[in-house]
């Protein structure tokens, strides 16, 4: 299992904090929208908070970044479409 430096401990925070500057700023926006747009403002914000969980979670190198990726892509369309 691999450690957490600091450093890395600082990435998340950060990429934590600009996806709730993000959720933020889009809710405002959103604020005068139809319920539909709302729904579209919260699912743009739980997929970059997903994807900053597994960018953290999953610690890639570049190359194993460069096969993940698109499947991980192939995998959330799939389930956007099952949600729906």
């Amino acid at each position: 299992m691999k450690t957490i430096t600091q450093s890395k401990c600082t990435n998340t925070l950060s990429i934590i904090g600009l996806a709730c500057v993000m959720l933020v700023g889009a809710i405002s926006r959103a604020s005068a929208q139809t319920d539909q747009d709302l729904i579209e403002v919260a699912r743009r914000a739980l997929k970059t908070d997903r994807q900053a969980v597994v960018v953290e979670a999953m610690q890639l190198t570049d190359e194993e970044s460069k096969n993940f990726w698109p499947l991980h892509r192939e995998y959330r369309i799939a389930m956007y479409k099952v949600n729906d």
